[in-house]
């Protein structure tokens, strides 16, 4: 069972809620992608790629030894804090489309959680598909209400990128930005068991895939955040969001 006065899970409450909800987790998603180091130091490695072309010798000055040195004991947070934030990102897209990012319980003891769960296997359910089942409002914030059909944790990044039924509603991430997506993921599960030592690939093909990802999180997660600021103002007139919330760019 979901609490619905719980942060994050009224975002099932309402439309007012729900684009609370997503814009507070593109806000984590920027917030993340943007504090990992290999990210705050991207003008680093694609100036120091760019000079080993003509000069090997500067990848051994002591400077960039040190930096490339701690790049490499961060390279899993790192992994951990993008595949976060795009994690985030697809259930907050999910979400502003109107559906349900949280495991629907098919253990309950009623035909039609059962029905309704075996569905969401297949594809996406929307919110109000879900309050037919099983009503709930507004009025139910603040209150001891759990949505029972709702399992307490959300659905599996995995299992939304192998979804095809579930990546039709999130046409922007290309097949190369999901296998970006999948290998820091990767990465990132082996958190689990570790000794920590991660090797730092540099290169060309590292910096067109960061190259590729600030794009991303430029033109979606930062456009969808900033866009959703401005539709909230117009919509409910209020002060709760303003151009100050407005994210910026990254700049490469």
């Amino acid at each position: 069972m979901l609490p619905l006065s719980c942060i994050g899970n009224v975002c099932y409450a309402d439309e007012f809620h729900k684009t609370c909800t997503v814009i507070s987790m593109l806000a984590f998603c920027y917030r993340n992608f943007k504090d990992a180091k290999i990210i705050e130091n991207f003008t680093f490695l694609n100036n120091l790629v760019n000079e080993m072309q003509s000069d090997s010798i500067i990848a051994f000055r002591y400077e960039n030894q040190s930096l490339l040195a701690l790049l490499a004991r961060e390279n899993l947070n790192d992994s951990i804090k993008i595949s976060i934030s795009f994690e985030n990102y697809v259930k907050a897209s999910l979400l502003n489309q109107g559906f349900v990012v949280h495991k629907i319980d098919g253990n309950i003891n009623n035909k039609k959680y059962k029905a309704i769960s075996k569905k969401q296997n297949d594809e996406p359910v929307s919110i109000n598909e879900l309050k037919l089942y099983e009503p709930f409002s507004t009025q139910d914030i603040g209150t001891q209400y759990y949505i029972k059909s709702l399992k307490n944790y959300t659905l599996g990044l995995d299992f939304i990128l192998d979804s095809p039924n579930y990546m039709q509603y999130l046409k922007e991430i290309d097949q190369k930005i999901k296998e970006i997506i999948n290998n820091f993921y990767t990465l990132r599960n082996t958190l689990h068991f570790t000794t920590g030592g991660n090797l730092l690939n540099v290169g060309f093909d590292e910096i067109l895939t960061l190259t590729q990802l600030i794009d991303f999180v430029n033109n979606n997660i930062i456009y969808q955040h900033n866009h959703l600021i401005s539709d909230f103002k117009l919509k409910y007139n209020s002060t709760l969001y303003s151009e100050s919330n407005n994210l910026p760019r990254i700049f490469i």
